[in-house]
């Protein structure tokens, strides 16, 4: 999957990602920890799951709809005006 610029995993600041789990209504905090660990750490997809008990097609979801959110807020950001 291309990445979303400002998505890329190990770059992401943490209040970033925290706001983009907050539009998706990401609550499981497995799941949380483990995109925190796959956007923020750098960790492979595959190591975060492990290490966060959330399986493989989970995890994909939740960076799937991190990535849609991302990408709304990018569309949307030209109705706000800039301060």
């Amino acid at each position: 999957m291309a990445e979303v610029p400002g998505l890329v995993p190990g770059e992401v600041d943490p209040e970033h990602l925290k706001l983009l789990i907050g539009f998706a209504r990401i609550r499981s905090s497995n799941a949380i920890e483990a995109l925190h660990s796959y956007f923020v750490g750098g960790v492979s997809q595959k190591n975060a799951q492990e290490q966060h008990s959330i399986g493989q097609s989970q995890l994909s979801q939740k960076i799937s709809e991190i990535r849609k959110v991302s990408e709304l807020v990018r569309k949307a950001k030209k109705y706000y005006p800039s301060t």
